[in-house]
């Protein structure tokens, strides 16, 4: 049954399931020997887990056997895996919390180029309508100007034929 579980993980999980069931069952030297397969596979595999219940299912062994030297020297082992696995699982955390907090300080940045981008753009559009607004009433003006100035050359040259029509008649009416 045991060679045909499917990966190596799966044999070693499966060994360390019959070494608990060995040990619930009040056969502690069995369960000790599956256990022990368990850890042998699980070494050889690197998986962290599988080591860590080989080590904790040997301690309890022992201890049922009351032999706490060797269940203690089990016991640190299963100690030092399992915080060897918090360790790397609060690394992985902190590393995670650092990730998002600069994929948050870059959103934020980056919210806050396209708001100032906003603004420059409301800028760039309020002065456009400014000076497209002073040159419309530069060119106005101007043109009240050069309309103004023709009337009043008009109005010269109009007053100036009439002083001269004027003093024609003057003289016509002085010589009558």
């Amino acid at each position: 049954i045991i060679n045909s579980a499917g990966t190596q993980y799966d044999k070693a999980n499966f060994l360390n399931d019959w070494g608990r069931i060995f040990f619930e069952r009040g056969e502690h030297e069995q369960a000790i020997l599956y256990f022990e397969e368990g850890l042998s596979i699980g070494l050889n595999i690197f998986s962290k887990a599988t080591i860590k219940e080989s080590y904790k299912g040997i301690s309890d062994s022992y201890t049922a056997l009351n032999d706490y030297q060797l269940a203690l020297d089990y016991y640190q082992r299963f100690q030092r895996i399992e915080d060897s696995i918090f360790n790397e699982t609060n690394i992985k955390k902190i590393v995670d919390v650092q990730a998002n907090y600069e994929l948050y300080k870059k959103q934020n940045e980056i919210e806050l180029l396209k708001k100032e981008a906003e603004i420059n753009n409301l800028k760039l559009s309020k002065n456009k309508v400014l000076n497209f607004s002073l040159i419309i009433g530069s060119s106005l003006i101007l043109i009240m100007v050069i309309v103004l100035f023709q009337k009043n050359k008009i109005r010269t040259k109009t007053n100036q034929l009439l002083k001269k029509k004027n003093k024609e008649i003057l003289a016509k009416s002085q010589n009558i």
